[in-house]
């Protein structure tokens, strides 16, 4: 039976480890009894000293590692017409556009293009490794690759015979895995793989743990959470997502690390020695990643995978820990609250003395025991389809959920847990209802006239424009009725509203100077007029352009004001705002502290420090040399310049973050 099993490519071979893993007992080193690194001792010892034999004279090793070959297992799956065909679907597929297939990612695709005697055949198989952290590599001592090696397969359902070839693209592995596949050390300072160097990390002196709280680069430039810092740290995130590390910097990085492997006490002490050696003792890596001796390795864009069940459970299990307030695994304790203290942040949540005792006060996601037992109902009356999840009911041990896999926490999070969480928003709506009964010997009907009465109000609402009610009141942040904003110059047209009172004064002559062409520069009727003078100055000065922007900066003004009627015809709203527009704006300024406009409330900083929100953060894409560039900067002062005939241009005087120096004062607008 072994022998046909073995005929058939279903066996394992055995390879003795060094006790300390230090080495494979393997071609060159099968006829050793120690290992070469460390001297342990192969095999197996009784009492006294001497080495077990069994009865057939073999000698019995201490640690053996069953070795599972791949190759006779990729070309038993062409051995059948059922999946021989199978391996090619990917190419023969109707495609969508839609991601359906790892053959329509990135990295795929990339790896196609780049070894296309590898794609050419839709055959060759792309290798995912997935792994709790072994590496098959980190013992060998030979150069090894997997794509220029090839093994003669027939394929059953082609009846031919082809040259199969493997390429390993990627690993899929939680994140201890990860650290142990990569090399790269998953705790401390720097412990993202990913950010490598440019890891953010903070200590938190409650909890006695490194966070890294700068996920928020992450996001787009102008995402809302970039500035919402009061939901995080407290802090507004500007910087930019960390630089992206390819795999040849990553091998210029790890190239004079030098790892000897093994768990022997004196191994940990040779790898110091050896990088004070090399100088390399502040690069993190724990070993020269030696995925990177497949020679295509450092060329793809996506190398290692977490496996995203495995992190979707750790999540859930810490989200039902801290709803229930499961001691061990909940992550809102008395440490976690001193954190907020040692932050400055999040005060209506800092841990308080009542009577010799810590009271923490109650979070948006605290449930009263009354609620936990309700959402564990909900849970519990939950029924899915025979084999879709594991009966959530039988999971409840002592009140307390246990004992779910991978899956189940994936159910529960996607599905279970935002419906009983939904099902105690409902509860609260139920208890809006029971405040409509009026007539207690007939609760029903008073619920239901109730609701009924809500209803009609609402149907009605629509249909009342000039009421406000309910369905038609405009939000906090609405900039006024559309109906006095003004028609005509689209400078002149912007929606907005004060919300502090106006103080006028009269700044610097070159203050409202520069603020006038500030607003000519930036307004898409006066756009034509300054392509006409600056084309004139390039003809007049012979294109030196030093000279031409120097005198368009100074003169322009002055020229659009005697030459303004010559795009426009004088009966138009356009021709009238342009004129006035031309004249030189009032010298005395209203300014605020905080309006509405476009839909968002803007404050100044000075008066935003002590609100709950935050509005003083603000982003100016422009088209630069380099490309869009994004500036960030936080708004000082509001300004409202005036003009002939009640016209008015809304002004923002910014400080910009310099990346380099920090934030960098500017006497601009925006």
């Amino acid at each position: 039976m072994k022998n046909i099993i073995k005929k058939l490519g279903l066996d394992y071979k055995k390879i003795d480890v060094c006790p300390n893993d230090c080495v494979l007992f393997w071609k060159d080193k099968i006829g050793s009894d120690k290992c070469p690194t460390c001297d342990a001792l192969r095999w197996k010892t009784s009492d006294d000293g001497t080495i077990i034999e069994l009865a057939n004279g073999k000698k019995v090793p201490v640690k053996v590692l069953r070795h599972f070959p791949l190759i006779p297992r990729l070309k038993r799956l062409f051995m059948s017409s059922k999946t021989s065909h199978l391996m090619r679907w990917h190419a023969e597929r109707e495609k969508d556009g839609k991601m359906r297939h790892p053959a329509d990612s990135c990295a795929w695709k990339e790896f196609d293009e780049r070894y296309y005697d590898f794609s050419k055949d839709p055959r060759n198989v792309r290798l995912g490794l997935s792994s709790d952290g072994f590496n098959p590599f980190g013992m060998m001592s030979t150069q090894y690759s997997i794509l220029p090696v090839g093994v003669e397969t027939y394929d059953a359902s082609r009846c031919e015979t082809f040259t199969l070839h493997a390429a390993l693209i990627y690993t899929i592995n939680d994140f201890p895995a990860y650290g142990n596949l990569s090399g790269w050390p998953i705790k401390g300072k720097r412990a993202c793989p990913y950010c490598n160097v440019d890891t953010c990390s903070m200590y938190l002196k409650g909890s006695k743990k490194l966070c890294y709280p700068r996920f928020r680069r992450f996001l787009e430039e102008t995402d809302a959470l970039r500035y919402n810092g009061k939901a995080y740290d407290g802090r507004v995130e500007l910087a930019p997502p960390p630089r992206s590390w390819t795999g040849s910097k990553l091998l210029e990085q790890m190239k004079d690390v030098n790892v000897v492997f093994g768990k022997h006490p004196d191994t940990k002490k040779l790898n110091k020695k050896n990088k004070r050696k090399k100088g390399v003792e502040n690069v993190p890596w724990k070993k020269k990643n030696s995925f990177f001796r497949l020679e295509y390795w450092e060329h793809l864009p996506i190398r290692h995978n977490l496996d995203v069940m495995h992190v979707e459970k750790n999540v859930s299990e810490s989200i039902i820990g801290t709803l229930f307030g499961i001691e061990g695994k909940s992550k809102d304790t008395t440490l976690s609250r001193l954190d907020l203290v040692h932050l400055n942040i999040r005060k209506n949540l800092h841990p308080k003395e009542v009577s010799g005792k810590t009271y923490l006060p109650p979070t948006s996601f605290t449930l009263s025991k009354k609620e936990k037992e309700e959402m564990l109902a909900v849970l519990a009356s939950v029924r899915v389809p025979d084999g879709y999840a594991a009966n959530i009911k039988r999971r409840f041990v002592d009140g307390k959920l246990s004992g779910l896999k991978s899956h189940d926490h994936h159910i529960l999070m996607q599905q279970l847990l935002p419906l009983a969480l939904r099902k105690c928003k409902i509860k609260k709506y139920l208890q809006t209802l029971q405040s409509y009964v009026r007539n207690k010997s007939c609760p029903e009907a008073s619920i239901a006239n109730g609701a009924l009465a809500v209803e009609c109000l609402g149907f009605c609402a629509r249909y009342m424009q000039d009421v406000e009610t309910k369905e038609n009141r405009p939000s906090r942040n609405d900039e006024g009725n559309g109906n006095d904003v003004h028609k005509g110059l689209s400078i002149f047209s912007l929606k907005c509203r004060a919300m502090s009172k106006k103080r006028n004064y009269k700044p610097d002559y070159y203050v409202i100077e520069q603020a006038h062409n500030y607003v000519l520069a930036n307004c898409e009727e006066v756009q034509v007029y300054a392509r006409e003078y600056y084309n004139a100055l390039c003809e007049q000065y012979n294109n030196n352009y030093e000279i031409i922007d120097d005198m368009y900066k100074r003169n322009f003004s002055k020229w659009f004001a005697d030459n303004v009627s010559m795009h426009v015809s004088s009966d138009t709203c356009v021709a009238d705002d342009l004129k006035y527009l031309s004249c030189f704006p009032s010298m005395w300024v209203n300014t605020m502290t905080k309006v509405t406009y476009n839909g968002y409330r803007w404050r100044v900083k000075k008066i935003d420090k002590g609100c709950v929100t935050q509005n003083f953060g603000v982003v100016v894409n422009a088209d630069t040399n380099a490309g869009n560039v994004a500036y960030f900067g936080v708004l000082t002062e509001i300004l409202e310049l005036t003009y002939p005939h009640g016209r008015s241009v809304l002004l923002f005087r910014c400080d910009w973050v310099d990346p380099i120096s920090g934030v960098k004062k500017d006497d601009e607008f925006t």
